[in-house]
């Protein structure tokens, strides 16, 4: 009870810090601090035996044999260029090749939801051009959405740390800020222990 309580107050530290990082000004501060409660406030359903999955050009299927303690969420909506934001996944490689020293305790998942149907080829070319080392699970019914409906529409929001029972443990982008990435870090470490 004691450990579940000081991963707890550890997390809660690491929510702040968060919230701090992704303010980038006091008044928004409250907006943010109110989406991120939001956020986790139930468990994140992500559906993703309902979505196409597909590794740079081949569909594929996925079995985990293990189930992750972690998974980190990359997702990306009609919010932002879809074609654009998959041609900069190559950057998350790293992460993901760091991932292997946790012996699948922690999983990336990636996300696209493509504007419209005609969009869908290009989210093909995106991925098989994009040089990601991980499967990407295509939304084209909107699954994720519509099993989320408080899911913030803010794509600053849409990269989150989600523990075995799906609940949101850190939200931010990693890639973005050096800050952003310790604590991510820290985070991950709090919760697998080599």
């Amino acid at each position: 009870m004691y450990k579940k309580y000081i991963i707890f107050v550890l997390a809660s530290c690491l929510i702040i810090n968060a919230i701090a990082m992704l303010s980038g000004c006091d008044s928004g501060e409250d907006s943010v601090k109110e989406t991120l409660e939001k956020m986790r406030s139930h468990p994140i359903n992500l559906c993703l035996n309902k979505m196409q999955c597909r590794i740079q050009a081949v569909d594929t299927v996925i079995v985990d044999s293990v189930e992750p303690d972690l998974r980190f969420v990359v997702y990306v909506d009609s919010s932002e260029c879809s074609p654009c934001a998959l041609d900069r996944m190559y950057m998350w490689n790293d992460f993901i090749d760091e991932a292997k020293l946790y012996d699948g305790k922690l999983r990336y998942v990636f996300i696209v939801v493509p504007k419209n149907a005609e969009s869908l080829m290009d989210i093909y070319l995106s991925i098989e051009s994009s040089g990601l080392k991980s499967h990407v699970y295509i939304d084209t019914a909107y699954y994720f959405r519509a099993a989320n409906r408080e899911f913030p529409k803010n794509s600053k929001f849409h990269q989150f740390l989600l523990n075995k029972h799906d609940s949101i443990l850190f939200v931010g982008n990693p890639l973005n800020s050096k800050n952003l990435e310790d604590i991510y870090k820290r985070t991950v470490m709090s919760i697998i222990k080599y």
